[in-house]
């Protein structure tokens, strides 16, 4: 009867543990989404300003992520976040400096061109 006993614990662990990698799994792809979503939103805004949004929204789709998750699905899920938010975070932030960097020489040309009418 002991081992019966083991038995089934063991079979709800793996069950558990299959479950929380199941959320992992839903909750890393919908985060990948979200992310890309984001960062096609980021890339219309205009150069710099959108340094601020990105860190709220971004915080915005990892608390939605986590939400009602095990703690043990919560660790596996940050090992995978701090990839995707990094990644996101590199691409929206080179893209508003290189938008920023095209602004500032188009005012820049506009301003010559006019110093030297």
């Amino acid at each position: 009867m002991k081992h019966l006993g083991a038995t089934f614990g063991s079979i709800a662990d793996d069950l558990f543990a299959q479950q929380a990698q199941d959320h992992v799994t839903q909750a890393t792809a919908n985060a990948m989404v979200k992310l890309n979503s984001l960062k096609i939103e980021m890339d219309q805004q205009d150069g710099f300003n959108v340094l601020g949004d990105t860190t709220d929204k971004m915080n915005e789709i990892y608390n939605s992520a986590v939400q009602g998750m095990a703690p043990i699905a919560t660790d596996a899920f940050n090992a995978k976040w701090g990839a995707l938010a990094s990644k996101t975070m590199i691409a929206i932030e080179g893209a508003a400096i290189a938008r920023g960097r095209l602004k500032m020489e188009g005012n820049m040309e506009t301003a010559l061109t006019l110093f030297a009418s």
